[in-house]
């Protein structure tokens, strides 16, 4: 694994990924997402893998910005193995866990440090103001700029030193405040309720460039907080490099931008409006307010950062990827999956195919359903698509159009989420068929019963 993001650069594009660099100056006012829009566009048409995309001058920021990082598998999966070449899917199979105690083994595990980690901040420049940050207003209606792909880090409760990460929406409100989306329910709007309780203000840090392990095990969801610098570890194989705050928070090393500040749970502010992965713009509603105290920056920060809208973006690459390995988790847990998959377009509306042994019993079959109906894993599922081994599950696009021509027929409504059986689907030739289809096919009565 690389142990920071420039190294990260540098041996991306020592094996050739490919690499698009904007020498010219550019706004970060919209003309930066405009071109990352058409970059992922013109890849789409052509039907070529997105490049790394980087601005070398935005504004008058010193900062460098990378777009596309996870921008498609490949590359994820290259982020995510090991020195000795293991692939994540194969070290999750391997631990035999499920999603729940995989998150518990993470949240208990102690994290052990690497040897020669400095505890001062050598080779920072600090400041007290964001200002020194690039400005990347994304879409006209956006209530303002952003920073993304930035992961906070909180303790999990008033005198505990274990650290609960995230990712989450951080808007620039001035010059101070940044405002964080939490959604309900998440760990850290857990952490954040301890806090209120004991009275006081909830201590954050924000660390903007670090490295990839660090990157995703902070957008990996667990069921459990607390295991997200372990997760990293997990990944890497060895021991994270963590620095010392003046506060006394241990964050990890080799960030390109550390922010640390604190958040007052009877402050709230309207966060506005902005574009999400439906491609529409929708009201944030009240969120808590971070009140900054420091900014420590490295010269010439890299800085990543993503496009959040409707597909294609870098986003949806990155949605599917985590569905497909907690999949590994689902299938550790519940023998009869075999694997889980879903539209990198879908990603983030949770449209998941589950590739399932049926068995002859009806019964059990119908037990079988309702154990990933409430599975937590899949609760965020709008719908669930169960298909037999025959079926291609790794071509969810494909099953999803197929489910598409048998609405309603195919599809039960449960609270609010759809179900479809597809376990009987077959292929003619290759073509993925439903029951009905079938019976046309071999009476030769194509089209009849639609």
């Amino acid at each position: 694994m690389f142990s920071d993001l420039r190294q990260t650069l540098q041996t991306l594009c020592a094996v050739d990924e490919p690499l698009v660099r904007q020498t010219r100056p550019v706004s970060g006012y919209l003309q930066v997402a405009a071109q990352v829009r058409q970059l992922h566009l013109q890849a789409r048409a052509a039907g070529r893998r997105v490049p790394l995309l980087l601005f070398e001058q935005v504004d008058d920021s010193p900062a460098e910005i990378l777009f596309n990082l996870l921008a498609d598998e490949e590359r994820l999966m290259r982020l995510c193995r090991r020195p000795s070449g293991q692939l994540l899917a194969d070290n999750l199979r391997a631990s035999g866990q499920s999603w729940q105690a995989f998150s518990r083994h993470l949240a208990t595990r102690p994290l052990e440090t690497a040897s020669g980690c400095s505890a001062a901040l050598a080779g920072y420049s600090s400041a007290t103001s964001l200002a020194v940050l690039p400005q990347l207003h994304y879409w006209p209606q956006d209530s303002g700029p952003y920073l993304s792909l930035a992961c906070l880090y909180c303790p999990l409760a008033p005198h505990d030193d274990q650290l609960n990460g995230g990712v989450y929406r951080l808007r620039q409100l001035d010059d101070q405040h940044l405002s964080l989306h939490l959604n309900p329910g998440s760990q850290t709007a857990r952490c954040l309720e301890r806090y209120n309780r004991a009275g006081q203000p909830m201590p954050v840090t924000i660390c903007w460039g670090t490295a990839p392990a660090q990157l995703l095990a902070a957008v990996f969801p667990l069921a459990e907080g607390g295991g997200t610098l372990a997760l990293a570890q997990w990944l890497t194989g060895a021991a994270p490099r963590l620095l010392k705050l003046p506060g006394g928070m241990r964050v990890p090393a080799d960030s390109e931008v550390i922010i640390s500040g604190w958040v007052d749970g009877r402050r709230h502010i309207d966060e506005g409006r902005f574009a999400n992965h439906s491609g529409f713009y929708v009201a944030g509603g009240s969120c808590p307010l971070i009140t900054i105290d420091q900014v420590w920056l490295r010269p010439r920060p890299l800085l990543p950062a993503t496009l959040v809208g409707p597909p294609p973006t870098e986003n949806q690459h990155l949605g599917r990827f985590l569905w497909r390995h907690l999949g590994v988790l689902l299938a550790n847990e519940l023998p009869f999956v075999c694997q889980l998959d879903c539209p990198a377009e879908l990603a983030f509306h949770a449209a998941v195919v589950v590739q399932v042994r049926a068995p002859g019993k009806p019964r059990q079959w119908q037990e079988m359903k309702q154990q990933l109906l409430q599975h937590p894993l899949l609760q965020r599922a709008r719908i669930l698509v169960l298909v037999g081994e025959e079926t291609a599950c790794e071509r969810p696009t494909e099953v999803l159009w197929r489910l598409a021509q048998q609405l309603p027929t195919a599809v039960q409504s449960q609270a609010g989420r759809l179900l479809c059986d597809a376990v009987a689907w077959r292929y003619q030739g290759r073509c993925l068929v439903c029951d009905s289809e079938l019976l046309c096919h071999e009476t030769g009565m194509a089209g009849a019963g639609r």
